[in-house]
């Protein structure tokens, strides 16, 4: 006795299963003998087996299983009888049945599939459908009837009732009576028998195309929902990890661009100035100028790059380096220096017109942004402490080696000796560079600010000594109203002394000096505490009283402490 299922609903209504191995499996899982794909359905729900007394069931799901309307546990095995309806979740049901080797279905009901030989059975049964029309066809071809094969084609293409027609026989059509396997064989059993005198051979190989037909629309049939909502969630969720994988791809190279941006970029710098090395200044040593009779006394300091280079000559220092942060920017120094005994009977405001109006003049002409002549309250400025060395600075354009260059003088004079440092840079760089410009890059000994002189218009018309010898006495009384005569009575000595022979009198008078700078400091410093306490109180009062003497004391504009407590800058 052999037994099969057939399912009555669900999705393989319709289906029958043969038994024909020891077990047949049932469950959502591609590894059971038969597959269902709804949700009810567990991935291995239930195992028919074969046994010596007939089918036994077993139920391994949680979910719904009745035979015959009645619940089956979970784990529990319930024998089976041919006819006995089992349902598994709620919309699946088949019945099983019993039938002989030799008998055939019924009716035109499907016929059962053995699931473990289908795709061999398939291959066979299309290679005898193949191999029943090649004697006929190639009879034609070499009969060389051009007629003879069509009518073999013809007969090829007949209605599938017609297929198996020769001469007054005719073989049953393949869907008169469904066909039933026999174990593993290839004919169909319980089939119809033919009539007349047709081959069986031509008729079993007809059989077996009829079951190929069969086979494949077994495989091919319509996807159900849940095969379609699978399918279209899988795609959807490929679809995700494509996004996210080419969004992350995205990100990588943005921050990999980044990086390279961020390590590698220079940024512009909003305002220029001393180059870095290693996060800190790189600045020269104070670099003496070597300026005749000023040897070991005026030092620049100036910015060192890897291309700073320095050109020496005899009355004339060129220096050529970099600014910005990272010494990308062209800066240029020089220093100039002339001694003249003419500068001792002229005003620094004279001399530096006549050095202007030498610049101004040549092909390379320099256009000055101070006017010619140069104004006669044109601002002084600085340069170290205590009395300090007075200069002029000027703002200039002009063409270098075909360069559009800006740049600013610093134009002071010590003794008969007049000094211009020339700072230049790209005029392209001057709204960043600027500034820099005015960064103090002069150094000076303490004893060249306090013995610092120069020439003067307005000469005393006494001699040398009697000079000397008034500014002594005028000294020794300690009366700070009186230091403006002596430093005009010092000053006007120098400009007569001959520097050269070095005399008595010179060292005299430049000893003079230095000792008036020196009381000037000290009587200075003790008007600032006074200042400082008068302001810690809040007396106005004292603190204008303050200013008002100082500004008598210090009456020059060539003092440093003048213009400071003119400002009111007591630092």
């Amino acid at each position: 006795m052999n037994y099969r299922i057939r399912f009555l609903k669900g999705e393989l209504e319709g289906k029958c299963f043969s038994i024909q191995k020891d077990s047949l499996s049932i469950g959502r899982s591609s590894k059971n003998d038969v597959v269902l794909h709804l949700e009810d359905i567990s991935r291995r729900h239930v195992i028919l087996a074969m046994g010596t007394e007939g089918i036994a069931m077993e139920n391994l799901s949680a979910k719904k299983t009745s035979v015959d309307g009645k619940a089956i546990p979970m784990g529990q095995k319930s024998p089976l009888g041919a006819g006995q309806t089992v349902v598994l979740g709620t919309a699946t049901e088949f019945l099983l049945e019993a039938y002989e080797d030799d008998e055939a279905p019924q009716g035109n009901a499907p016929p059962d599939v053995d699931m473990g030989s289908t795709r061999s059975m398939a291959t066979e049964d299309l290679a005898g459908y193949t191999a029943a029309f090649e004697p006929e066809m190639a009879s034609g071809f070499q009969a060389g009837s051009v007629a003879g094969t069509r009518s073999q084609l013809e007969s090829t293409t007949a209605p599938p009732s017609q297929l198996f027609t020769s001469g007054n026989s005719t073989t049953s059509s393949p869907t008169d009576v469904p066909p039933t396997r026999k174990g593993k064989q290839n004919s169909w059993t319980g089939w119809g028998k033919s009539k007349g005198t047709a081959s069986d051979g031509r008729a079993d190989e007809a059989t077996g195309a009829a079951s190929a037909s069969q086979t494949v629309d077994m495989q091919t049939r319509m996807g159900t929902p849940e095969e379609i909502e699978d399918i279209r969630r899988g795609y959807l969720r490929n679809l995700r990890v494509r996004n996210a994988l080419f969004a992350l791809l995205v990100m990588a190279f943005i921050y990999v661009v980044s990086m390279v941006y961020y390590l590698f970029h220079k940024s512009p710098e909003k305002n220029l100035g001393w180059p870095l090395k290693d996060g800190v200044i790189s600045r020269s040593k104070p670099f003496d100028l070597k300026i005749p009779r000023f040897e070991d006394k005026i030092f620049i300091s100036y910015p060192v790059t890897s291309q700073t280079a320095i050109d020496k000559e005899k009355s004339c220092l060129s220096i050529r380096t970099g600014i910005g942060r990272y010494g990308q920017v062209p800066f240029f120094i020089t220093v100039e220096h002339d001694s003249n005994p003419q500068l001792l009977k002229e005003e620094r405001r004279a001399s530096l017109e006549r050095w202007m109006q030498r610049k101004a003049q040549g092909s390379n002409a320099w256009n000055f942004e101070v006017p010619i002549p140069v104004p006669k309250h044109f601002p002084v400025r600085f340069w170290a402490n205590h009395n300090g060395v007075p200069y002029f600075a000027v703002s200039y354009t002009r063409q270098r080696d075909g360069l559009a260059m800006f740049g600013h003088v610093w134009y002071f004079r010590c003794e008969d000796t007049e000094i211009a440092v020339i700072l230049e840079l790209p005029a392209s760089e001057r709204w960043r560079g600027e500034g820099f410009l005015k960064e103090s890059m002069m150094r000076f000994t303490l004893d060249t600010v306090t013995g610092h002189w120069e020439g003067m218009a307005e000469l005393d018309i006494l001699p040398v000594k009697e000079e000397l010898r008034e500014a002594e006495k005028l000294l020794d009384s300690a009366s700070p109203s009186a230091w403006s005569k002596v430093e005009y009575m010092l000053t006007s000595a120098l400009c007569k002394i001959d520097r050269d022979s070095e005399s008595q009198e010179y060292r005299q008078a430049l000893k003079l000096l230095r000792k008036l700078r020196k009381d000037q400091e000290i009587w200075f410093n003790s008007q600032r505490l006074s200042f400082y306490r008068a302001k810690s109180l809040e007396d106005k009062a004292e603190q204008g009283q303050i200013r008002r003497i100082c500004q008598g004391v210090f009456s020059s504009r060539e003092d440093r402490r003048h213009n400071n407590v003119w400002t009111n800058n007591w630092d």
